[in-house]
């Protein structure tokens, strides 16, 4: 009679295990079992590819824009490298650094440098600029008395490059970089490379190399130095350069000057003087500007006689001499903006003007 009982107990029971396995009610969530390897790593293996597979997907998404991004998408570089937007809005700014006994300016980026002594055998004052407000920012660096300034140039981030020398019982040269807010960035030595001319002009390539040229009589050197100073080519040219500059593609351009007129030149990998295709300036004053252009390949300028644009052979007149708003020893200096303009400083009335005119026109 027992041994019926608990037949019929062990009945039941399989027929609601039959019942609950077909159902599904009974299920449970499934769990790896502690050191099942196998199904570990089958589940570690999806989940990477799945993984993989996102990450590849958010790497293409980022891809895409670049890999759309046309040339002709963009405004082209105003130098090389960099982004520019070209500006045909004239403005005017005025400031007031009082008077200088010797004073130098250069144009850079959206703003100008000057540097210079007040006094006679005081030490040169360093500031700053901005083009459009005339708003002075003065630097702590200043150059002692016997030291003087070769030559200088911006680089496309509006950092200003100084060659300076001095002479004495221990003469040496070197090139000073500081930002816009007038901290130091580097300062290489260069005195073995024995540069003693004042007629000098100084550019920078778009490796970051220093491309410095003088004189010697009516013949010019340039000197290529990487941006640690370590010499990397020196060029002897038969022709007088007068300045020195580089396009917006990164080709390196002089000014050849002589009797005869000047014209413009490339400086060839061979280190030879190439003329430029219609780049001759006949009865001219010298063109010592030279800068990349927002949407031209080189600007020109001279500081009273006007600008000029140079693009594949053709060189057009942007600003003319009847627009320029200072003449002869009114002018203190004048370079280009990255924005395309011609910026301009006079003194006049106890302050400096500065005018900004357009160097390049909408086409």
């Amino acid at each position: 009679m027992r041994r019926k009982y608990l037949s019929a107990l062990w009945k039941c029971f399989l027929s609601a295990a039959v019942f609950l396995c077909f159902t599904g009610c009974g299920r449970q969530e499934s769990t790896t079992p502690p050191g099942d390897s196998e199904s570990i790593q089958t589940e570690s293996s999806e989940n990477s590819m799945q993984g993989e597979t996102q990450q590849g997907e958010t790497r293409q998404e980022n891809k895409e824009p670049s890999a759309e991004r046309q040339p002709d998408d963009v405004e082209p570089d105003c130098q090389p490298g960099q982004e520019g937007i070209l500006s045909t809005e004239r403005t005017t700014a005025t400031f007031e650094a009082g008077s200088f006994w010797e004073l130098n300016i250069v144009v850079g980026d959206d703003c100008i440098y000057g540097f210079g002594r007040r006094q006679k055998g005081e030490k040169s004052i360093l500031f700053q600029v901005g083009a459009e407000d005339g708003i002075v920012r003065d630097f702590e660096v200043e150059l002692e008395p016997e030291i003087s300034v070769r030559a200088a140039c911006t680089d496309s981030s509006g950092n200003l490059h100084m060659l300076l020398f001095q002479r004495g019982d221990s003469e040496w040269m070197e090139i000073l970089t500081l930002d816009k807010s007038g901290q130091t960035i580097s300062r290489i030595d260069v005195s073995e490379e024995g540069i003693d001319s004042f007629d000098l002009c100084m550019t920078i390539g778009a490796d970051g190399s220093y491309y410095i040229s003088y004189l010697h009589g009516e013949e010019s050197s340039i000197l290529v130095l990487d941006g640690n100073g370590s010499r990397k080519e020196a060029f002897s040219l038969d022709v007088r350069l007068v300045g020195l500059g580089t396009g917006r593609s990164g080709q390196i351009y002089g000014m050849v000057y002589s009797q005869g007129g000047q014209y413009l030149a490339m400086l060839t990998e061979k280190g030879e003087i190439e003329a430029c295709l219609k780049g001759e300036f006949p009865d001219m004053p010298k063109i010592n500007c030279l800068q990349p252009g927002v949407r031209c390949e080189l600007l020109l300028g001279n500081g009273t006689y006007g600008a000029w644009t140079y693009e594949a052979g053709c060189l057009e007149q942007a600003v003319t001499a009847e627009e320029m708003p200072f003449k002869g020893q009114d002018v203190a200096a004048f370079g280009f903006l990255n924005d395309g303009r011609l910026c301009i400083t006079g003194y006049r009335d106890g302050v400096y003007t500065i005018e900004c005119l357009p160097g390049e026109r909408e086409k």
